[in-house]
């Protein structure tokens, strides 16, 4: 059986397991694995995942590009037991940038991986990375985010509140003086 991997402008076929060194916009880039299957439930291998940051990988760059970004990967597969990485890998391709941002918690420097380009992103797909979490700031203004992002979980409803309480709940939590629940309505 055949399986897809990523190139540029169109896929090119794969046997299953047996790694391979690809072009990804011309940067080599080792696939290994990749008949792992990463969802179990629906049989969702590597190679599948693979393929789709890569199909995804135009429209996902600009919102990670000059960012400090922070690895979620799950060596195991998607049910199995994941760790998050700061620290880009030692052992990662020499033209994989980086960007050390002091951390005062740890009292050191982290080198963040920074991805630009597909085969950076290419790259960490086939380390495992599933998820990818970037700061609101840019590498070099760590310090100025950007953006704000309200992240408004589902409320779970206790018990004690009236039925339609939720909704209320959330507009009290963002309502202030200056009205801001309501220009976020606009």
């Amino acid at each position: 059986a055949e399986v897809l991997v990523p190139t540029r402008r169109r896929l090119t076929e794969m046997p299953k397991g047996t790694p391979r060194e690809v072009d990804v916009d011309g940067h080599r880039v080792e696939l290994t694995h990749l008949d792992k299957v990463l969802y179990e439930d629906s049989g969702f291998t590597k190679a599948q995942m693979l393929d789709y940051y890569s199909r995804i990988a135009d429209v996902m760059i600009p919102h990670i590009k000059d960012r400090a970004v922070t690895l979620k990967r799950y060596p195991h597969g998607a049910g199995g037991q994941f760790f998050f990485e700061k620290n880009c890998p030692d052992y990662r391709p020499k033209w994989m940038k980086t960007v050390g941002i002091y951390a005062e918690s740890s009292e050191r420097e982290v080198h963040y991986c920074v991805i630009n380009d597909r085969a950076s992103l290419i790259w960490l797909v086939n380390q495992s990375t599933i998820e990818f979490h970037a700061p609101m700031a840019l590498r070099r203004t760590i310090d100025r985010p950007r953006a704000i992002v309200f992240d408004l979980d589902p409320y779970i409803y206790a018990g004690s509140e009236s039925k339609g309480a939720e909704p209320a709940l959330s507009r009290k939590a963002f309502a202030n003086k200056d009205g801001l629940w309501k220009r976020l309505r606009k």
